[in-house]
């Protein structure tokens, strides 16, 4: 016991004792993303649809990135997930948010939001969004494929759909993976910008929805005698 306590005490005074240095809090190196909107001055100075109401939905991503760690493609099958960077939100809510952020910038609305959660108004559309690929490398090419649509309330009818495939340059940031996101959250806002886009053609299927509704119920009426 003698020597073991004279053993500490020498290893104490030096700084690369393993015995102590095994003990010895160790800061953790992980970094947490989150997707951004676009900025604020990207709006319409005319509100493009200010009375629109529109829930987004949580899209349906692939397995490989429901996960917090950022994945990356190396090539056509390969992907990496690095397990000190990593999402601070799940991956599809992140998406949501900044669709439902994006969309109230583009629009002027006050009223769009991301669903499932609590319903703070009767919206009049609702998006969903399945999603393909969401990847790509630091510094080089990240890709978003998806197949989206416009609905009415409870996802019908279909107003509108489209596949859309985006891809965007990374910039080659101190810590790659910042730039990596950030070109991640500007096709989330191309995507964004194509769902607002389609709006006034929703509308225009939902008119022709309702007055169609209209007349099918006007031929089955019975005849006044």
């Amino acid at each position: 016991m003698l020597r073991f306590a004279m053993l500490a005490v020498s290893c104490g005074m030096l700084s690369g004792c393993s015995i102590f240095n095994a003990f010895t809090p160790k800061p953790d190196p992980s970094k947490f993303f989150v997707l951004s909107p676009i900025p604020a001055s990207q709006g319409n100075t005319t509100p493009a649809d200010a009375n629109v109401a529109i829930g987004v939905f949580n899209p349906q991503i692939p397995a490989y990135l429901d996960r917090p760690q950022i994945i990356t493609r190396d090539g056509t099958n390969q992907v990496s997930m690095n397990e000190f960077e990593r999402w601070a939100e799940p991956v599809d809510a992140g998406i949501a948010r900044v669709m439902a952020q994006d969309m109230a910038v583009l629009t002027g609305s006050s009223q769009i939001a991301q669903f499932p959660g609590i319903r703070m108004f009767n919206q009049e559309f609702e998006v969903y969004v399945l999603v393909m690929q969401f990847d790509g490398m630091p510094g080089g090419d990240v890709h978003l494929r998806a197949r989206w649509r416009i609905t009415g309330l409870g996802g019908k009818p279909n107003y509108y759909t489209k596949d859309t495939s985006l891809t965007d340059k990374a910039t080659l940031m101190p810590n790659p993976y910042a730039g990596y996101v950030q070109a991640l959250s500007d096709l989330v806002g191309q995507l964004s910008q194509e769902v607002t886009a389609a709006l006034p053609d929703a509308r225009a299927a939902e008119a022709k929805a309702i007055a169609d509704e209209k007349a099918a119920a006007t031929d089955t009426k019975p005849a006044t005698p």
